[in-house]
């Protein structure tokens, strides 16, 4: 086998295949971002450029090299589909550690007389986190 051609071409595919569905993704749907937004349910089409790039690196190993092709062009396909999967996972930890999500900020006051007017069996111990009345305690 032809390990080193397997490793480079791996890397390479990998990394080019992760690029284009991250640059996809950013293009067609990242919301009001986006510059042409699309329907959030059409993104699993985005998949279509990595796997044919696995499937390209795939069949350029299978053509350079003379024993076991189908084996290593399947090895090739498998190591770059997973190092895309890989690299997304990677980024999207750390795109979710670094960035604040917008929401509403709300002050400790509305936070407190939202939580306080539900209508739960015992909103006392719901807002104070007491069993009972306050008063009960004193």
């Amino acid at each position: 086998m032809r390990w080193k051609l397997l490793v480079l071409v791996s890397l390479v595919a990998g990394l080019i295949a992760s690029a284009s569905w991250f640059l996809l993704i950013i293009l067609f749907f990242n919301g009001s971002d986006a510059i042409v937004p699309l329907d959030g349910g059409l993104w699993p089409f985005t998949l279509v450029f990595p796997i044919l790039l696995a499937t390209f690196g795939g069949f350029f190993v299978y053509r350079h090299t003379s024993r076991k092709r189908k084996t290593q062009a399947v090895i090739t396909v498998l190591a770059v589909l997973m190092l895309t999967a890989l690299a997304f996972f990677v980024v999207d930890l750390l795109y979710s550690r670094s960035h604040i999500h917008p929401r509403k900020l709300l002050t400790y006051v509305e936070l407190t007389s939202a939580a306080c007017s539900s209508t739960r069996p015992n909103p006392i111990s719901f807002c104070t986190g007491f069993k009972e009345s306050i008063t009960n305690l004193i």
